[in-house]
């Protein structure tokens, strides 16, 4: 992969953290369908008219355009993607939901977008890895109960 590659797939990832939680599905939704028209061979101008509701094989994606389109989602998000994923989750929406929700842990419609670049000394107190301030707080709560044990 290349350095221009590796920098579009991150920066996608750090898009999706970036965005408002309301644009990340049709985000990755536009992602998804660029990557599965590239894979069919198809320019990016036909992407939009992939029906995103309609059946993956459905739209001309056979099995090795799959375990294409199933790599490069693994590289964008660094995660390792089961073959079944795409038989389980048979469109492109459903495929986005579940990797917004499940693999991500990016569905949450009331958070706000985290910052891209926030700096360790940021007075931001939105979460910087995406987690929910409720488990921002439990983790908090099992910090403080080790340092009481180990008397810190």
């Amino acid at each position: 992969m290349s350095v221009g590659e590796r920098a579009v797939e991150v920066g996608l990832l750090e898009e999706l953290r970036a965005a408002w939680p309301e644009q990340r599905r049709d985000r990755l939704l536009r992602h998804l369908s660029e990557q599965a028209a590239a894979v069919m061979g198809l320019g990016a101008a036909q992407a939009p008219g992939l029906g995103v509701t309609d059946r993956i094989f459905e739209l001309g994606l056979g099995s090795l355009q799959i375990v294409e389109l199933k790599a490069h989602l693994e590289k964008a998000f660094e995660v390792e993607l089961p073959v079944a994923l795409f038989f389980s989750h048979t469109s492109l929406r459903e495929l986005a939901d579940h990797l917004l929700g499940e693999v991500l842990r990016l569905d949450d419609t009331t958070a706000s977008p985290v910052p891209a670049a926030a700096s360790e000394d940021s007075t931001d107190p939105r979460p910087l890895s995406g987690q929910t301030e409720d488990a921002e707080a439990a983790l908090l709560r099992k910090i403080e109960s080790v340092e009481a044990k180990f008397d810190l």
